[in-house]
């Protein structure tokens, strides 16, 4: 059975990608040369990889859904990381998406790639 080894991520700049998710998610950098960076994941999870492309190349459409104990506090920390709320109130907050009993933030990374942030759902504790 084939397991997840890397969540890959097209890139502009492989670099400033790879330290904004290394800083949003707190995995270390382990490899890092032109067009390329590598972050550490979780023991038995997957790594985090940055390839460099063309502007030309399509986007991706692979999102992480991040999940928090405090959600706020997360989304404003990592909007001060540099991401982008989608969704904002009148008053240019971020707002949350809500369906089916769970509520969410989505976001977008440096480089325009969006994720999603919420709380973990309880059967997963």
């Amino acid at each position: 059975m084939a397991r997840i080894f890397n969540v890959t991520f097209s890139a502009r700049d492989a670099v400033r990608l790879g330290t904004f998710w290394s800083r949003a998610v707190g995995f270390d950098i382990v490899h890092a040369e032109a067009g390329l960076v590598r972050l550490r994941g979780n023991p038995g999870g997957p790594d985090m990889l940055f390839l460099e492309v063309s502007d030309a190349a399509p986007p991706s459409s692979v999102h992480l859904d991040l999940a928090a104990d405090d959600v706020d506090a997360e989304v404003r920390r990592l909007v001060t990381l540099g991401a982008t709320a989608l969704d904002t109130a009148d008053d240019g907050l971020p707002r949350p998406r809500q369906a089916n009993g769970i509520e969410w933030f989505v976001l977008t990374d440096p480089e325009g790639n969006e994720f999603c942030v919420g709380g973990e759902p309880t059967a997963n504790r």
